[in-house]
């Protein structure tokens, strides 16, 4: 992941392997890149999409 975020399909990638599951996608990013310890909670998420113009 850079800076400005995931690619798009990358992001599908990690949902579709964790089953449809946008906040296990991201505690598992967040746990495979040293973001969180494993079994700290997640209590809010905010995911933002947008378009090139």
């Amino acid at each position: 992941m850079g800076e400005a975020g995931f690619d798009a399909s990358e992001w599908k990638n990690r949902v579709d392997a964790a089953g449809g599951d946008v906040a296990a996608a991201v505690r598992g990013w967040m746990v495979d890149t040293g973001r969180r310890a494993p079994g700290a909670a997640l209590t809010h998420l905010e995911v933002r999409g947008w378009t090139r113009s």
